[in-house]
């Protein structure tokens, strides 16, 4: 199965037993998960770049956002499934090179150590503009930093936060488990963040809910001559659903874009890469790395090649 898209979900659903959501490929990375079906392909084969040169000392390229198309919710972790792009962000944000700004950074698996582009930066004192970079951060009030609105109602098993220190760091924050009217707090946990680039868990009793919101009272002021804080990452874990287990999904990758699904002596390979539709910066090598891809999962399957 190719080309899986919005307007086909509820179709697809029905003919696969699932309850899936849908969600637009981004600029991410895409973890492989071991599988007969995937042997021979690795990480490697799935992150691709662009020509769009974002570190020129370095000769850095920047990671594509070409290379699947959409991918499903085939594992529990589900932070990716925020509609970034209703709020202008992630595949509608306007530059080619996000420097930081773009929200969906937060759920890109891509972190300061592979480049700072990548990752969500906020503004601590209330400056405006770059052009007052050099104005000291003062310290916030109590902020909401973000709500994540997921499409279907989820059991919230646990949130991790990845701290981020390049300048200042956001030290306490609220993670908030939210009913439909956004304003009762099913479930709620507070933490200190690290004054670096670690991991924060937070675990919940698996309450029902779409809305997960994030809030910070406090921040480490390390003295930068930038007052703003960052984001390296933000997972949010459910419980399970009863529909994964029941319709044998099995995802092959970490974002739902290559998903196997077994039925009987055969099944159904969900395989979304992209092969239209690409930006300027798209490389025509990218191709042979998807045709490779595409070559690896046929030889898998047993097909013949005449």
């Amino acid at each position: 199965m190719w080309g899986l898209a919005p307007d086909a979900l509820d179709s697809y659903n029905t003919l696969m037993g699932t309850q899936h959501s849908i969600r637009p490929f981004r600029r991410e990375a895409t973890t492989s998960i071991g599988n007969s079906t995937s042997m021979g392909l690795s990480t490697a084969d799935y992150l691709m770049y662009n020509s769009n040169i974002i570190a020129p000392w370095i000769n850095m390229a920047q990671v594509s956002k070409d290379t699947f198309s959409y991918g499903v919710d085939a594992t529990d972790e589900i932070a990716a499934f925020n509609d970034f792009e209703k709020e202008g962000y992630g595949n509608k944000f306007s530059g080619e090179a996000a420097y930081g700004n773009d929200l969906a950074g937060m759920t890109n698996s891509l972190y300061d150590g592979d480049f700072w582009h990548y990752i969500w930066q906020v503004w601590t004192g209330g400056v405006p503009s770059w052009d007052q970079r050099n104005t000291p951060g003062a310290t916030p009030a109590p902020f909401n930093l973000y709500t994540f609105k997921l499409p279907k109602t989820e059991q919230i098993e646990k949130v991790i936060f990845y701290n981020n220190k390049n300048y200042n760091a956001f030290k306490t924050c609220t993670v908030s488990v939210l009913g439909d009217d956004l304003s009762t707090v099913l479930e709620s946990k507070v933490a200190d963040l690290p004054n670096s680039y670690d991991a924060t868990e937070f675990s919940f009793g698996s309450p029902a809910s779409k809305t997960v919101n994030f809030k910070i009272s406090s921040y480490y002021d390390n003295g930068g001559r930038v007052p703003m804080c960052g984001v390296d990452e933000i997972q949010i874990f459910r419980k399970t659903p009863q529909w994964i287990v029941d319709s044998k999904c099995t995802a092959l990758n970490s974002n739902g874009t290559i998903v196997k699904y077994p039925r009987g002596t055969g099944g159904v390979l969900l395989n979304n890469l992209k092969l239209s539709g690409f930006s300027q910066y798209e490389l025509t090598s990218n191709m042979e790395i998807k045709d490779k891809i595409f070559t690896v999962f046929f030889q898998n399957l047993g097909a013949k090649f005449m």
